[in-house]
Parts: structure tokens; sequence; C-alpha cells
């Protein structure tokens, strides 16, 4: 019986940690791993890694997609594609581990509400680039910060 119970408590507490644990794509590569933030939840759906705070006030898109252009034309055609203003503030960055870059928008919704928009981009392998997107209501938001976490804490996987 108390070797039933540690065993079920084991698996337990592996499926809680391996439940916070993501690999985008689930296959191939190259892929990223990294951590979903506490309260989050994270699912791949239309060939998109979709991350979302509990109370939705800040997404996380990750994609990996072919191209191999100008990293700021990357930027306005995904900004482009999430309705977000043409981006501003080019600034170098490491993303995964790789020379990137970070640009800043806003993305009016339903009703007039405008959220703060971060993208990052990085050509990770030859004609693929991955892309970031965070999304949030405000700038200083636990959850915007969460989300700056989740991209910060992009492992690159090539193998």
């Amino acid at each position: 019986m108390m070797r039933a119970l540690i065993l079920s408590s084991l698996l337990l507490a592996a499926g809680t940690a391996a439940a916070s644990d993501m690999r985008y794509p689930a296959t191939g590569v190259p892929a990223v791993t990294f951590k979903v933030p506490d309260g989050w939840s994270a699912k791949e759906a239309d060939g998109k890694l979709l991350a979302s705070s509990a109370d939705g006030s800040a997404t996380v898109t990750i994609a990996i997609v072919p191209f191999a252009g100008d990293m700021e034309e990357l930027a306005e055609q995904a900004l482009y594609a999430a309705n977000a203003d043409h981006p501003t503030d080019k600034r170098g960055v490491t993303v995964a581990g790789v020379d990137g870059y970070m640009f800043h928008s806003q993305q009016k919704g339903a009703g007039g509400a405008v959220r703060q928009v971060m993208f990052v981009d990085a050509q990770i392998a030859p004609g693929r680039s991955l892309t970031g997107i965070l999304s949030a209501v405000d700038d200083e938001s636990p959850s915007r910060m969460a989300g700056l976490r989740l991209l910060d804490r992009l492992t690159l996987v090539l193998k």
C-alpha cells in the first residue's frame, strides 16, 4: 500500500512538472522549448503555439516560418496579419540564443481597446525564422512580465 502511495505521488508530481514544459513544434527541427508560466495555458493550433494568461490580459504567439528575407519585412508581415500597427523601435536582441530583432507596436481590438505588442524574430536555420508576438493590455502587468520571461527563456532545438 505504501509503495502504491509513493508511486502515485511520484506520477502526480511528474505529470504536474511536465504540464509546464512545452516544445514547439511537438516534433521535428528546428523547434523551441520553454516553460509555460504558472496560470497560463498553451496549445499548438494552426501551425503556431498560442499561450495565454488565465485572465486573457497577455498572450504569446510563437511560430517557426519559412522565411529568409529581411527581418524587418517579416515583422511588418506578421504584425499586419495580427492586425497590429506598423512596427517601430527596432532593436537587436537575442532570441533562443540567436541574434535577432525586437519591435514594438500596438493592436486595436474590438471597442477600440489598445494592447501593447512586442514582436521578436530571428533566423534560426537556413530559410527558417522564429517569430514571437507578445500582446498585453498593460506594459507593466504581471501577465506581460510572465510573457516576456517566456520569450526570453526560449531554447532552440536543432537536433
